[in-house]
């Protein structure tokens, strides 16, 4: 952002990017970019650079981050345009906790319905294994493993039944189209490359059975489909790391069509939200649980926002 302050030709669409930089991550779209940019092979030099990870000599190179960003604008505006889809798996490991609450206290299986879901790789949750070292859950088969450390007691023994997943993006990512694949890598940094190789274990279980994501807007999305009755399924309303890119109306859409459809919920069709989103005051992403009907709100635990942490919170046993 220092070539930001010196008002640099070569990132004046930054200068232009409408909104609060912060809740749009504007940083992260920049950077985005600059990595897309290098892995395309679009600037030899920025190749190098980034093929060395090196945060020191990244920091001396500002002429020729500017020079790129000036050479390819036409990439920097598409990143602009968008959220980062980082579709970070490993958060996985966290809202698996919440998945195991739920099936354990209804015993039906889960309609699963993501917004925000990007690839809808998060989605996928019951195909991977997970390694919390005091303990392990899914597939010994599975394309990826998750590690990941546990701190609290351990969640309730249950064996989600998924009888849907589905999800609704604004741009919805394929991960059978190469372009999809090239976006999602280029949020993960140079430097992460256990997060890059869990992203393509993701990615090779998907293509197996893609889930199906919707072009959809989030509010408009679950307003329809919360309409729709579903007995003797728990409908469970997913979103991680989403909330702050939607606006207040969308959220208060969303608030209200999600708490019209628990009042009609039922033991034989009741519903859960369940989110993992920033905490107020709290450095850590919550995990959180209100289900219906009751209409109860539980703070399951605090996650992490790469999946590499679970503080479990939650005491309690349907």
């Amino acid at each position: 952002m220092d070539l930001l302050a010196a008002q640099d030709p070569g990132v004046q669409p930054v200068a232009r990017f409408g909104g609060d930089p912060k809740a749009g991550a504007l940083a992260l779209r920049v950077a985005g970019a600059l990595h897309r940019i290098a892995q395309d092979g679009r600037d030899d030099r920025l190749a190098e650079l980034y093929s060395h990870a090196d945060a020191s000599q990244a920091r001396d190179s500002a002429p020729l981050l500017s020079s790129t960003l000036r050479a390819n604008g036409d990439r920097l505006e598409i990143y602009l345009a968008h959220a980062p889809q980082t579709n970070e798996v490993a958060r996985s490991a966290m809202l698996l906790g919440g998945f195991l609450t739920v099936a354990q206290a209804w015993r039906l299986p889960l309609a699963v319905l993501e917004i925000g879901a990007s690839a809808g790789l998060n989605l996928l949750f019951d195909r991977y294994r997970y390694d919390f070292r005091e303990w392990t859950w899914g597939p010994q088969d599975a394309r990826l493993t998750i590690a990941a450390d546990w701190e609290g007691s351990r969640p309730p023994d249950a064996n989600p039944i998924i009888a849907a997943r589905l999800g609704c993006d604004r741009r919805p990512l394929d991960v059978r189209d190469d372009e999809a694949r090239r976006r999602l890598r280029s949020y993960v940094w140079a430097d992460q490359k256990d997060r890059m190789e869990r992203l393509d274990r993701a990615i090779a279980t998907a293509l197996a059975d893609p889930p199906r994501i919707e072009h959809a807007d989030a509010a408009d999305w679950l307003e329809a489909l919360l309409a729709q009755p579903r007995p003797e399924r728990v409908t469970v309303i997913l979103h991680s790391i989403v909330w702050q890119y939607l606006g207040a109306e969308a959220q208060g859409r969303i608030t209200e069509a999600i708490t019209r459809c628990g009042a009609r919920a039922s033991v034989e069709a009741p519903l859960v939200w369940l989110r993992l989103e920033p905490e107020s005051g709290a450095a850590r992403p919550g995990l959180r649980l209100t289900s219906w009907p009751g209409g109860e709100e539980r703070l399951l635990g605090l996650g992490d926002y790469h999946g590499r942490r679970m503080t479990w919170l939650d005491q309690l046993r349907a």
